[in-house]
């Protein structure tokens, strides 16, 4: 009995993160370092049990922190400081009260600190406890003034003091429907701020960057063009508007030190620049240029694009002189793909437009051809391609062996003139399409819109009869797609095994070849989940390409219910389940899976993670001691009574394991 009850006081004073003289820090919203693990502010040791630290707070109101005897390596190390932690989920340290804090928590507690000064934190090891009590106070300067925002800002302005918020909600007020005033003749937007209270603070964002907290500085002028930096000067001072670039291969190429600066027109407050491109090309917008060739985070906040979901905008007839929509945006494509012509680009950085202006070039074969360019051949080959039968010279047909490009599908569009890339610029065409166009059994029988520039085209390998209207630039394909399915065998795979190895997986059982059955035991990733998809065939990526399939969904399918019947499809996304044991059913003939839960209960298994540890512990003690009735795993030796005999009973149960 007294090796057990010595072993348990040595396990609870690692797990409370104390060990004889160990530092204490404190960090949170009220340290001079904010959230940062691998910064704080230190207390001064007491004595063995006691801790205290005097510090200013000026920020009143509820203010969150938390309490670490360890600090992290670095800024992002939460998970490093996480066993040597105290706090609490939603635990309020009432000023002049002691408050018992859970040990080894990424929760925060929080002190609602009513005016500013230097308050007296004190921490006792074996109870938890801190105690917050107010040593002095502080006066701080009133912020009283107004601030001037310059009308070739954009975005919104998110603004407070310590007595709240002065909009409704995040993100804030639209900087252009703020007040005018006029200062040494030029007009600005203004925002005054009149108040006795402390702590004001500043945010400019555009939707999806913002600026750090910012103090107000009264009488400044601010210039907010999106991303993380907003730039201050005197209203004295001339108001500065940004440069705009039009870069990629309409312009000098896609280098994040060149581009072609646009012309400012300070009446309409729009940018302009005309191109004249004799191909089809491409081309994004940043307002500003980095000093590096590959330094493209340099230039990431400032670039502006085609607002899609992640793909290039094809330009057509149809969109000259219309509003297109501009998003800021670091994310690859989200460039405009434009046909060979003469245009005006209008560019309204405040309300985020873009007006394309002039005339297509229309596409005159030097013979009235058309190839099918792709891997119909084996290869991209722009010197060799499959060439249409016609009678007219406008309406195309050919039979199409669609070969299978590595991950069964095969690809293709279409040129009037071969050669070299460079030379069958211009006479290429394609889908309209943000990206690929992939052809399905469900849109088969669809018409294809076809445009010069266009994208390319997926099928699934196999033999369709193409039909094209040159005039109308419409495609009709024929034919039926039949996904091949070989029942022989499924496989699970992903990090059941470990790791994602094409060439391993689990293999599940079937009687039928239709329905299929698996117990999975889901191993944690890293990330407390696992994730899985499915595969009628082992081998490499390439391989097994055509033969995977998983999830309909837009990302990895996050289970959040079990007994759920989730839908499947051909090339579709991981599943994501917690950690734990699972019975799985897949169906291919309705292409679904059902997904159960196995659920255990181990004697000692206190904190329900499937192990029986020292966490274990911890998590009875705080049973105990808060009197928690509803946790029957507690009851460790199921006497009925949840004391101090279950904590014997789980050490002795983790001794002899």
């Amino acid at each position: 009995m007294k090796k057990s009850l010595a072993l348990f006081c040595l396990l609870a004073a690692t797990l409370f993160g104390f060990q004889a003289n160990a530092e204490l820090w404190l960090i949170g919203a009220i340290s001079p370092d904010g959230w940062n693990p691998s910064k704080g502010v230190q207390f001064t040791q007491v004595d063995e049990n006691n801790y205290t630290l005097d510090l200013e707070v000026t920020a009143t109101g509820n203010q969150y922190y938390s309490l670490t005897t360890k600090l992290g390596a670095d800024a992002n190390d939460w998970n490093g400081i996480l066993p040597y932690r105290f706090g609490g989920a939603n635990l309020e340290v009432v000023l002049n009260s002691e408050t018992v804090l859970e040990a080894a928590t990424g929760d925060s507690p929080y002190t609602n600190f009513t005016q500013a000064g230097i308050y007296t934190f004190a921490f006792n090891v074996s109870t938890r406890t801190l105690k917050v009590t107010l040593k002095s106070n502080v006066e701080l300067p009133p912020f009283n003034g107004t601030i001037y925002i310059d009308k070739a800002s954009i975005g919104n302005i998110w603004a407070w003091d310590n007595g709240g918020n002065y909009f409704n909600s995040w993100p804030g007020k639209e900087i252009s429907t703020l007040e005018t005033a006029t200062v040494n003749g030029t007009e600005y937007y203004s925002f005054t701020y009149s108040h006795n209270e402390s702590n004001p603070g500043l945010i400019f964002n555009d939707g999806s960057s913002q600026t750090s907290d910012l103090v107000p500085e009264d009488g400044k002028v601010y210039l907010y063009t999106g991303g993380t930096t907003v730039t201050i000067t005197d209203p004295s001072e001339p108001a500065t508007t940004p440069d705009l670039y039009l870069f990629g291969p309409a312009a000098q190429g896609w280098d994040p030190t060149k581009g072609d600066k646009m012309t400012y027109d300070e009446t309409a407050k729009t940018y302009s620049i005309s191109i004249a491109p004799d191909a089809p090309t491409s081309f994004s917008f940043t307002t500003k240029l980095a000093e590096n060739e590959n330094d493209w985070n340099a230039i990431a906040a400032y670039r502006w694009g085609a607002d899609t979901d992640g793909n290039d905008f094809v330009f057509t007839e149809n969109y000259l002189d219309s509003t297109l929509t501009l998003i800021q945006t670091d994310q690859p494509g989200h460039a405009f793909a434009v046909p060979a012509g003469n245009y005006t680009l209008t560019v309204d950085l405040n309300n985020k437009t873009l007006v394309i202006s002039g005339t297509i070039t229309p596409v005159e074969p030097e013979e009235t051809k058309v190839y099918i360019l792709g891997n119909v051949a084996g290869a991209w080959d722009p010197a060799m391609g499959q060439e249409m039968t016609t009678e007219d010279g406008v309406n195309f047909t050919a039979t199409l062996n669609a070969i299978d490009n590595g991950d069964g599908n095969a690809y293709f569009a279409f040129t009037n003139k071969l050669g070299t890339w460079d030379e069958i610029a211009a006479y290429r065409f394609g889908a309209v399409s943000e990206g690929d166009y992939w052809v399905t059994a469900e849109n088969i029988s669809d018409t294809i819109n076809l445009v010069y520039g266009g994208q390319t085209i997926r099928i699934p390998a196999g033999e369709y009869t193409l039909n094209l209207n040159l005039e109308s630039m419409k495609l009709f394909i024929g034919g039926e797609i039949v996904v091949p399915v070989d029942t022989a065998q499924v496989f699970i795979l992903g990090n059941v095994a470990g790791a994602w190895d094409p060439t391993m997986g689990q293999e599940m059982t079937t009687e039928d070849g239709v329905i299929y059955t698996a117990n999975l035991n889901a191993i944690d990733n890293g990330d407390g989940h696992a994730y899985f998809s499915f595969t009628k065939k082992l081998g490499t990526w390439d391989e097994i390409a055509g033969y995977r399939f998983g999830a309909v969904s837009e990302g990895d399918y996050w289970v959040e219910n079990a007994c759920d019947t989730i839908a499947l499809v051909n090339n579709g996304q991981s599943i994501r389940v917690d950690v734990g044991e699972y019975d799985l059913t897949v169906n291919l003939n309705e292409m679904t899976l059902v997904i159960n839960k196995i659920e255990h209960t181990i004697t000692g298994d206190v904190n329900g993670d499937g192990e029986v540890d020292v966490r274990d512990i911890t998590t009875l003690i705080d049973v105990i001691m808060n009197s928690i009735t509803d946790n029957p795993r507690a009851d460790v030796n199921q006497d009925g009574d949840i004391d101090v005999r279950d904590i014997t009973a789980l050490i002795d149960i983790i001794m002899n394991s």
